[in-house]
């Protein structure tokens, strides 16, 4: 019965179903060829696309770290200045009628200050946002500088 025909039955008689060895390969293989070298180029551009967002994101993050730092520098400035009268004070309400070692009180302050100032951690963070700008803004193979600038502390 032809009803119970299957394709396998028909497939098992030679030289119904042949392999030709001919053109269609090189056409296959240029074809291949091109649907990668066009996959390739759209993952190129989706990755440079991503990556200009994430540069662009950076970069607003980074300003907004510098706003804070110079707000917390132009706020430390005087903090030195202020402490020597609060300690001033200090010292005279506690020794009252007593005479301040006004050269003591000036070495004591200069150690305090020099344990509070922070100056030198707002340079290296300015140092820091500044590299990192540069890095941000090259045309050189940045992810490798990135790799570099963070494995450097290691």
């Amino acid at each position: 019965m032809l009803s119970d025909l299957q394709v396998n039955d028909i497939a098992r008689y030679p030289d119904v179903l042949t392999i030709q060895d001919s053109q269609d390969d090189e056409i296959i293989k240029l074809e291949m060829i091109e649907v990668i070298k066009n996959a390739t180029e759209s993952l190129v551009n989706m990755r440079k696309v991503e990556g200009e967002k994430i540069a662009k994101d950076l970069k607003n993050r980074l300003d907004e770290i510098q706003k804070k730092v110079n707000e917390v520098s132009k706020f430390s400035t005087g903090l030195i200045e202020e402490y020597v009268v609060k300690l001033e004070e200090r010292i005279k309400q506690i020794l009252k009628d007593q005479e301040i070692d006004k050269s003591r009180l000036a070495e004591e302050v200069v150690i305090y200050a020099d344990k509070c100032s922070i100056e030198e951690e707002i340079t290296r963070l300015n140092s820091h946002i500044e590299q990192f700008n540069e890095l941000l803004n090259s045309n050189d193979a940045v992810r490798e500088k990135i790799r570099l600038y963070n494995t450097r502390d290691e």
